[in-house]
């Protein structure tokens, strides 16, 4: 018999060090986020999962959880090219920034370019869980959420 439970939302996280992506993906399991999470390791890596180039052509993912330190192309870098593109949802995708960087410019320039949360390493696990559930839809109510999804994009197009 057919349930109706939504598909998981999909979530992208942009992180190299292992550990912070275990972290990451483990905490969002425990708080029962209902999500499949996809790691890339570098900057490039993410744009091509975002441009869905190469190997990269499944689903788009929801929210994008960003590291600043990336090799190849910065965190910083990759919001710039996410935020400069022709593609809507790409440049309107909310992105959380988890990051160990504590230099205010990092912090002022990921928020300049429409991040939705800044969050410094070590991440606390509540803050980062109730961010994202701000930001995902909640399967249970789907009304409800669409039409909070629709009201923070309509004000996103006011600042974007």
């Amino acid at each position: 018999m057919p349930t109706d439970t939504p598909a998981p939302v999909e979530i992208l996280l942009v992180e190299d060090n292992d550990d912070d992506a275990t972290w990451a993906t483990r905490a969002l399991a425990k708080e029962a986020v209902r999500c499949n999470v996809t790691r890339a390791e570098d900057g490039e890596e993410a744009l091509d999962f975002l441009r869905k180039r190469g190997q990269h052509a499944g689903p788009s993912p929801a929210l994008l959880l960003l590291d600043l330190s990336l090799p190849k192309k910065s965190g910083l870098e990759l919001l710039r090219e996410i935020r400069g593109s022709d593609d809507t949802d790409l440049r309107k995708l909310p992105v959380i920034v988890l990051t160990s960087s504590t230099a205010f410019g990092d912090a002022q320039q990921a928020l300049n370019l429409g991040v939705t949360s800044y969050m410094t390493k070590p991440v606390n696990l509540e803050e980062l869980v109730a961010a994202v559930k701000r930001i995902l839809p909640d399967p249970d109510l789907p009304d409800k959420n669409r039409s909070i999804l629709e009201a923070w994009a309509r004000e996103m197009e006011r600042f974007g």
